[in-house]
């Protein structure tokens, strides 16, 4: 059981030495929320468990022919949407040929790969609104349909691809997964077809029944979300972000781009690097240790990796069989978010706090960069708006 002891976070902006240009949205208005479902009908949500939306899709012949509603988790340590073939409405195994082909995720915190194909589909939030309470938003991306669930905990990212070299289960045509991928930075880690193209809400075609048009660039809609307790908030405007603490140059960190295939990419389909940060534990090392931050929806736990020449005290982890171990109680864990910092995630383990996970994982790689994946816990702290088109993750406080 936890203490009941604060650490107190520290989770204030930090003014760093130098700053990135502000990068405004004068005039824009165009915007829609897709709210996360609450866990109870009486409780709002809060980040204490996964998120999760309502999402339709379009037929293969009728764009006008929708599947069932499902409720999909949504997860930014991915990119993409994933279904279970067994769960997919209006599909067969022939729609893989001639399309994209067949497709793969390795998923490294939970040691699953997955296998399908990709297929082209409309997508639909907030569906059954209609009227005066019309929220719809309609994006249209590839969808990837499951046919293969792999646990493969020796997987070698950058290796073996489509193949597990020792899998310890398999399932055919599974159901769940059931997961929106919302991630940037991800075709590094498992995920090469992560791209931005297969992200929903940057690919976004209607809201509220108009379409979007970007024929002319970005002045009628910005690309872009933000995500708080209540839920994804789709096209950046000047209310929601100019004037909402997101959009002082304190708050936005420039995010490098990783790649942008053609001339013709438009910008805020570019991929974007992972979240720069830096690391201590008890002060250990000092200065930080540079990584790069996960902030995932999709995890009630943090992993932390890091060199050999770094230990900290941990313990095993009996429910888990792999080499990863969890750090002992006592330890202050401090997570700088950007660089220069514009956000922090500070905690004890063991003693309790909003941000604390519900373990944290430390294991050694001396062939990867120093890495953390802190869990969703640490947005019960802040709200972060990701704005493709400027390329930037801002932070604003929950």
């Amino acid at each position: 059981m936890l203490a009941t002891r604060f650490f107190i976070s520290t989770l204030a902006f930090l003014v760093p030495s130098t700053c990135a240009q502000a990068c405004l949205h004068t005039g824009l208005t165009t915007s829609e929320l897709i709210p996360f479902i609450p866990p109870t009908t009486t409780t709002s949500y809060d980040f204490s468990t996964i998120p999760k939306v309502k999402v339709w899709f379009s037929s293969a012949t009728n764009p006008l022919t929708f599947t069932r509603s499902y409720e999909f988790d949504v997860d930014t340590g991915t990119c993409g949407l994933l279904i279970g073939s067994s769960a997919m409405q209006f599909w067969n195994e022939t729609e893989c040929i001639g399309t994209m082909g067949e497709a793969y995720q390795y998923l490294s915190s939970s040691h699953i790969l997955y296998t399908g194909c990709w297929i082209n589909r409309n997508v639909w939030f907030n569906h059954l609104d209609t009227g005066t309470g019309n929220h719809k938003v309609q994006a249209k991306v590839p969808i990837l349909v499951v046919t293969r669930k792999i646990t493969c905990p020796g997987y070698r990212i950058g290796v073996d691809g489509f193949n597990c070299p020792s899998p310890l289960v398999v399932i055919t045509n599974p159901d769940p997964p059931r997961m929106i991928g919302i991630g940037f930075g991800r075709t590094a880690d498992g995920q090469p077809e992560g791209t931005p193209d297969k992200n929903p809400l940057l690919n976004v075609v209607a809201i509220r029944d108009v379409a979007v048009d970007l024929s002319s660039g970005y002045s009628t809609y910005h690309p872009g979300y933000i995500i708080s307790k209540e839920g994804l908030q789709v096209g950046l405007t000047a209310t929601n972000y100019d004037s909402a603490s997101f959009g002082s140059r304190e708050a936005a960190l420039p995010l490098s781009v990783s790649t942008c295939v053609g001339s013709s990419t438009p910008i805020h389909l570019c991929q974007r690097n992972e979240l720069p940060g830096c690391l201590s534990i008890d002060n250990v090392p000092s200065p930080c240790l540079p990584i790069s931050v996960l902030l995932d929806t999709g995890l009630n736990q943090s992993y932390i990796r890091v060199p050999s020449s770094i230990t900290y005290s941990t313990h095993d982890d009996p429910s888990d069989n792999s080499t990863t171990s969890v750090l002992d109680n006592g330890q202050h864990v401090h997570v700088e978010l950007g660089v220069p910092q514009r956000a922090s995630e500070d905690y004890t383990t063991g003693f309790a706090s909003p941000v604390l996970p519900a373990r944290v994982y430390n294991y050694h790689d001396d062939a990867r960069a120093p890495f953390v994946n802190t869990g969703r816990h640490v947005y019960k702290a802040w709200k972060t708006a990701f704005d493709p088109v400027c390329g930037n993750l801002a932070f604003a406080s929950a």
